[in-house]
């Protein structure tokens, strides 16, 4: 009954955190069995890596690595930071990517969060109802 009534809420007013450089060319959202996001960037190699680090939904700080070589090509010259270890409760928690080089010199960064993902799509219906599933998956670990 509970989390009925989570999802029949009315949903809060979302914000896009969007934080970005130059080379950041865009944010992907796959929903599966599990959420992933993809943040894309031009400019990329195998030898590089990223770091993504965001507050979850337990308030604890994460931190993840990404390697070059797990790189995801999105299109001719972007390759994507697929963020995996995010789960539905962590909609609203902004994460930070940070590109390094092989010397370890931060050549890339852009913060995005599912939330302003969302916002920023204007697909009405299908993201409100987005956003309620995933504030009633926080509710429910909370």
């Amino acid at each position: 009954t509970a989390q009925k009534a989570y999802a029949t809420q009315t949903t809060p007013a979302t914000d896009n955190e969007l934080v970005k450089d130059s080379k950041y060319k865009g944010t992907r959202l796959i929903l599966e069995s599990r959420i992933q996001m993809q943040l894309g960037f031009s400019g990329l190699s195998t030898d590089m890596h990223a770091i993504y680090t965001y507050k979850n939904h337990m308030g604890e700080t994460r931190s993840f690595i990404v390697y070059g070589s797990s790189f995801v090509k999105v299109s001719d010259g972007i390759y994507g930071v697929e963020l995996s270890n995010l789960v539905y409760a962590d909609a609203r928690s902004p994460v930070t990517v940070n590109v390094y080089d092989a010397r370890n010199n931060l050549v890339a960064s852009a913060t995005d969060s599912i939330e302003g993902y969302i916002n920023r799509s204007g697909n009405g219906e299908l993201y409100t109802s987005l956003i309620k599933f995933t504030d009633s998956a926080y509710n429910y670990l909370h």
